[in-house]
């Protein structure tokens, strides 16, 4: 920048309400118009991301008012999970942001208009903010460098409308970042008002500002190095002035630590990750986790300048591991080290360059993956806060462009700012709900693992609505192919295979269902829900009259849960469905032998016994065996008043057609039965009755 002008040089301009062009009010009003312009089409967006982990399945949002000393005693994730889930490094708390959306659910109910208002009215306001805040760091200006306050106005607009910030507005759970800049960029405005102001309140009210953002997202922390940065930049601070600015910030930084240790338990869990999709680098020598770190850094440089494509999914494989040897690692680390050196080589200039770039890498560095693991390889709201410091010096060499030809600095800012604003406005519009974002996102992160595997969910699930068979068809196609891949990427990826077994379901491949659920229970074994999903395909396959596939499916199941006794009797049914009844009834033979205590084994076995072999003595003998296990056994109840009927035994017959009545009264068959009984017995009053509630029966499952 400009060293500081010594008190004994009488030219220097204070900082005029314009910038050349427009009145500052103008400009003010141009910043809060540009804001709300630019996501004012996301006000009609639904709750997208993680605003699942936030607001719409978090029971600490749910609970409304109610919730909020739970937010601020608890992680953030146990809203969702129920219990602490150590899935990203040092745990997740951000009370503040989260309170809000306990209120708002409190006042507006489930309502994401209402969150995403809220994102672009604080946006705008951060605009505000950061130009207010620059306004007070280019206050005093040399005259000989009267062109620097045009920064804050170019700056403001330039950060505004840069692409990277899409997710965070566009996504109503990144109120927590907006909410963390403007606290830390009040901070940085209140401590340079005291330092020209000497008054004791700006301290009170930077301690404040940093409270708010540090309990809105932990990154704001970085602003304690930030304020005396640039203080040394843009003020004559004394020591003394150094001390009493930063006292408040440790104060602050203070409280949040122990309330944060109080509601976690911990300062930092650094507990190793055995699953790609929360630490990509499990598998990677230290050496090679730090060069996909460092090449990140060159990914995000590229977006800075060039921010195409875009997508919220950085998970495995989307980047790549990469090693020292990589000539695009060593790209990166040459950039890197360029910007440090020339950072270091302007710093006692107190350049403006030097400045910008120091601010970035103070404010990313909690998020850069080197100091700890982040759970990704990078993402684009990272840069949300940093991309600030290249801002400022992009808007430094546009300021020395308009002092040198006004018209082609002006045209060419207006050029910068359509492209970002064009780009920003067509990016936000994948944000529109969760179908949008991931079977957008997935043509861009197609070697993401998890961004297949939601994008094959949400085509699923919005298969499932589908009227038209043959499109629902074709989405269940896509959907599989998605989950396939995904497989492919990431081999033991549960939810891959769980909704791979799903749609092949759908597409009635059931030996593929089959494979997927089996798999999903070879990486998670004492999960349930494989196995009733396996259970489901056998029974379609029968009703689909695919035997083969059936018996096979069943007979695994039997050897899986050999103590689940229902699928051994439904393998005995599907004999019988063959017309393989000798091979049925020795089948229930065993079974009853080897579990005398089940009552279906034994009712099933009567059934045979009378139906196929008109042995109606054995049909009776385990017909009441199994009566005797479970009197309110419907089916040995009805089977054994039909033995007796046709034995001749009205009355026994009766008897035991009205104790099945009494266990289920809606079948139409029972009531038939009970009424050709009371025919045989010349009762034709009641024999009328269970006529017409038989016919009422049919009429209904019609």
């Amino acid at each position: 920048m400009y060293k500081q002008v010594q008190q004994q040089q009488p030219a220097q301009i204070n900082t005029p309400d314009n910038s050349g062009l427009f009145s500052l009010k103008t400009m003010r009003l141009l910043i809060v118009f540009f804001s709300i312009l630019l996501y004012a089409y996301t006000l009609s967006f639904e709750y997208t991301l993680d605003d699942t982990l936030m607001i719409t399945s978090n029971d600490l949002t749910l609970k409304g008012f109610s919730g909020i000393g739970d937010i601020f005693s608890n992680d953030a994730f146990v809203g969702f999970f129920g219990k602490e889930k150590d899935l990203v490094a040092g745990g997740r708390y951000r009370p503040l942001t989260h309170a809000m959306f306990a209120i708002e659910y409190e006042l507006f109910g489930n309502s994401p208009f209402v969150g995403h208002l809220m994102n672009v009215l604080l946006y705008a306001l951060l605009g505000i903010v950061v130009f207010e805040t620059l306004r007070k760091l280019f206050k005093d200006i040399p005259p000989k460098r009267e062109w620097l306050r045009h920064i804050p106005f170019i700056a403001t607009l330039l950060f505004l409308a840069h692409p990277l910030h899409t997710e965070v507005v566009a996504n109503v759970k990144g109120r927590d970042e907006i909410i963390s800049m403007i606290g830390s960029m009040l901070t940085v405005l209140f401590s340079i008002k005291y330092v020209r102001e000497q008054k004791i309140k700006y301290l009170i009210y930077s301690f404040l500002a940093l409270l708010i953002g540090i309990f809105s997202k932990e990154n704001a922390i970085t602003f304690v190095a930030i304020v005396p940065l640039t203080l040394w930049f843009f003020t004559n601070a004394k020591t003394s002035d150094y001390v009493k600015t930063i006292a408040p910030l440790l104060l602050a930084s203070a409280v949040f630590i122990i309330a944060r240790y109080a509601a976690l338990g911990f300062l930092m869990n650094n507990s190793i990750q055995t699953e790609i999709l929360n630490n990509p680098f499990i598998h990677s020598s230290k050496a090679d986790e730090i060069a996909t770190v460092i090449f990140t850094w060159l990914v995000y440089v590229r977006l800075l300048f060039f921010p195409h494509p875009l997508t919220h999914d950085y998970y495995p494989w989307h980047l790549e591991v990469m090693s020292f040897s990589n000539i695009q690692v060593i790209s990166a680390f040459i950039v890197v080290i360029s910007l440090i050196g020339l950072a270091i080589m302007l710093f006692r200039k107190k350049h403006v360059v030097s400045y910008g770039i120091l601010f970035f890498i103070i404010t990313f560095s909690i998020q850069s993956n080197l100091l700890f693991n982040i759970g990704t390889f990078m993402n684009e709201r990272f840069m949300f806060v940093a991309l600030l410091g290249f801002s400022i010096i992009t808007a430094f060499y546009f300021s020395k462009i308009k002092i040198n030809d006004l018209k082609k600095g002006v045209y060419l800012l207006i050029i910068v700012l359509v492209l970002y604003s064009g780009k920003t406005i067509s990016r936000s519009m994948a944000w529109k709900d969760n179908y949008t974002l991931f079977t957008t996102d997935v043509k861009v992160s197609h070697n993401s693992a998890k961004c297949n595997t939601s994008a094959g969910e949400l085509i699923i699930d919005k298969a499932e609505k589908e009227q038209n068979p043959l499109q629902a068809k074709a989405m269940y196609t896509q959907a599989y192919e998605y989950l396939l891949k995904a497989q492919e990427i990431h081999p033991t990826y549960y939810g891959a295979y769980d909704l791979a077994g799903k749609a092949a379901f759908y597409l009635e491949d059931y030996t593929a269902s089959f494979e997927h659920y089996k798999m999903c229970l070879t990486i998670s074994p004492e999960a349930p829900i494989p196995v009733n999903n396996i259970y489901l395909i056998a029974l379609a396959a029968i009703h689909d009259n695919r035997h083969s596939e059936s018996e096979k499916i069943l007979t695994w199941l039997i050897d899986f849960a050999p103590d689940s006794l229902h699928y051994q009797l439904e393998l005995a049914s599907l004999y019988e469905t063959t017309g393989k009844v000798g091979q049925c009834k020795n089948y229930l033979i065993d079974l009853t032998l080897r579990h005398p205590e089940y009552a279906k084994a034994w009712g099933k076995l009567g059934e045979i016994y009378g139906k196929y072999f008109n042995d109606l003595k054995q049909a009776e003998e385990n017909l009441l065996k199994s009566i005797t296990l479970n009197p309110n056994e419907f089916s040995s109840n009805e089977n054994l008043g039909i033995v007796y009927g046709m034995q001749g035994n009205g009355e026994k017959s009766l008897e035991y057609f009205l104790k099945a009545l009494a266990i289920n009264s809606n079948v139409s068959r029972l009531h038939t039965n009970i009424a050709n009984t009371y025919m045989q017995m010349n009762m034709q009053e009641q024999a009328a009755e269970h006529f017409r509630k038989a016919e009422e029966l049919v009429k209904q499952q019609k």
